[in-house]
């Protein structure tokens, strides 16, 4: 979505703390906000580094904001998402992490980047997410990154069967299973050898980790598919299922982790000039040396 869009009042702050920089990136952006007349809901964890300010509780940001600005990297942008409960507010990564495929503000370009943004000259872009169930649980989980399946211990290799829209798949032994959306693809997916997939296509990726065999090759889906992941693990084995690197489920034998394509969508904002390939030929160093990890 291009174009000239609203123009921002109201915002919502999150941060990552451990970052030694981040308060003074914050004392800047907030000038920024002050002096474009906007109001500012700082959440705890944003609070914590401005002096004087009071906390607000993620379900009053997520009700009452027009944007949600994020400063760290691609991980703190998950964990606002996931504190905000997936509401459809636009996030907006300020990028103080190593690479950040999602947060891609600069933090050292403020002005050029984020003012813009607050004048309503952005790019809202939705991207597609994942919708978690487990085993008799009817209450579902999302993840906008990917779903992995692997053995609690790290050190056993684990056998998944796959079915999908309830069709034999595939069996797999080996590290694990990453069920992946677009956005997921350049993280844990990309490392274990999985395809690349633009956020515009409707589609999800399956894609094994260190697989015994070697005819086992990620496999692209249409996204409207549902996954079925059945851990064939004994009754002293223990697997789980990771979502998005931060939430674990540990998984019984019993137990079935069932994919779909999730009803919210993130939104996410871009300044002006934002451009999904030259994202990729920076972060990954096409035709160039790549950036440390």
């Amino acid at each position: 979505m291009n174009a000239k869009q609203p123009v921002i009042k109201r915002i919502g702050l999150f941060a990552k703390v451990a970052d030694p920089e981040t308060g003074a990136v914050m004392a800047r952006i907030v000038e920024l906000l002050r002096a474009a007349n906007c109001d500012i809901l700082a959440a705890k964890n944003a609070a914590s580094l401005l002096p004087g300010s009071t906390s607000r509780p993620a379900a009053e940001i997520a009700a009452s904001v027009d944007l949600a600005i994020v400063v760290g990297g691609d991980g703190s942008l998950l964990a606002a998402a996931r504190a905000l409960k997936w509401a459809p507010v636009p996030l907006v990564g300020i990028n103080r992490g190593r690479i950040g495929f999602l947060a891609d503000v600069r933090s050292e370009a403020l002005h050029e980047e984020l003012e813009p943004i607050l004048r309503g000259d952005y790019t809202l872009e939705r991207r597609s997410m994942l919708r978690v169930q487990v085993g008799t649980d009817t209450t579902a989980q999302f993840a906008l990154n990917d779903v992995v399946i692997k053995g609690s211990d790290g050190s056993r290799m684990i056998e998944i069967e796959t079915r999908v829209d309830g069709a034999r798949f595939s069996r797999t032994r080996g590290d694990g299973l990453i069920v992946s959306t677009p956005t997921g693809s350049t993280a844990y997916a990309l490392s274990s050898g999985g395809p690349i997939i633009a956020p515009g296509l409707d589609a999800f990726a399956i894609v094994p980790v260190s697989p015994h065999s070697l005819g086992e090759r990620p496999v692209v889906i249409p996204a409207g598919r549902v996954i079925s992941l059945h851990p064939l693990i004994e009754d002293d084995a223990r697997a789980e299922a990771t979502l998005d690197g931060q939430i674990s489920i540990e998984l019984t034998p019993r137990d079935t982790v069932r994919v779909s394509r999730a009803e919210p969508e993130l939104l996410l904002v871009h300044p002006p000039g934002y451009e999904y390939f030259a994202t990729l030929r920076e972060k990954l160093g096409w035709g160039g040396r790549a950036p440390e990890c």
